[in-house]
């Protein structure tokens, strides 16, 4: 008898250091990269990470320039300049939270993470790197997962970050834990110098718009453009990606569920850019 209690307890014990074995984060685990990046399958929620599936949490990523940590959310970048990417999520019924977030221009490291908080740690897969959660943290006063992360920009012509949140119960299981979808945001590269043509031949209407807006860009490159529309707070509601056919953008955005009020829309196509205000009624 005493035999087999000692059986139990040790299987016990190592399905515990099993089930806790990413409290520091899953790269440092070699549990590799579960932001979603690579695959839908490769998440927080996906076999080998937790088994709680996805679920109420969401995640939501935001970058600011470190000299307004407060101001609006950016859409472009300077290269060598700095910037906070916050990683902010909620859920409702979870304690604790889990993250990781990865800075990219294709397959290949974007910019530099530097001053990573002691909350967090840096991690490897693929020979990427990665930051993610140190140990489970908790919620803040507001009810909120969040974490304020600095990050370094390249002169790369684009940069996308990818983060996901997991919510977890902080007992040491992953039953009940559950992971947001997989959340990305695509940044430009900066210039001074706007291209006149793409001032000149840009059109949003109607404005003031009800229920959609339409988009126009004429005599512009192939390639791939980023629309991003931002409230006041400069907060991102609305994002896409639109390839240039036969040198020109015709597209359309909804804007049914847009509270009435004041509206800015980004187009960004390689080094050019170009910013318009639209009122919602």
């Amino acid at each position: 008898m005493k035999k087999k209690s000692l059986l139990i307890t040790l299987s016990a014990g190592m399905a515990f250091v099993t089930l806790s074995s990413n409290d520091n984060g899953a790269a440092n685990n070699s549990n590799g990269d579960r932001t979603g990046r690579i695959g839908a399958s490769v998440t927080c929620a996906s076999a080998g990470c937790h088994s709680g599936g996805s679920g109420t949490t969401t995640c939501t990523i935001e970058v600011r320039k470190k000299s307004a940590p407060t101001g609006a959310i950016v859409t472009d970048f300077t290269p060598d300049s700095v910037y906070i990417v916050k990683i902010k999520g909620t859920n409702a019924s979870l304690s604790h939270y889990g993250f990781q977030v990865i800075a990219v221009n294709g397959s290949a490291n974007a910019g530099t993470w530097q001053n990573i908080p002691t909350d967090a740690h840096t991690g490897t897969a693929g020979g990427l790197t990665l930051v993610e959660h140190h140990h489970p943290l908790p919620k803040n006063g507001s009810g909120n997962y969040e974490i304020d992360l600095e990050w370094k920009a390249s002169n790369v012509s684009t940069t996308t970050f990818h983060a996901i949140i997991n919510g977890v119960n902080n007992t040491g299981s992953t039953s009940g834990d559950l992971s947001s979808s997989p959340t990305k945001v695509t940044l430009q590269k900066k210039t001074s110098v706007e291209n006149t043509s793409l001032q000149s031949q840009f059109n949003v209407y109607p404005n003031p718009a009800t229920n959609v807006v339409n988009v126009k860009i004429e005599n512009i490159t192939p390639g791939e453009a980023y629309i991003n529309v931002v409230d006041l707070r400069g907060k991102i509601i609305a994002s896409q990606n639109v390839s240039v056919s036969n040198n020109s953008i015709n597209t359309t955005i909804n804007s049914a569920r847009w509270a009435a009020g004041l509206y800015y829309i980004h187009i960004s196509k390689n080094d050019e850019s170009k910013v318009i205000a639209i009122v919602k009624q």
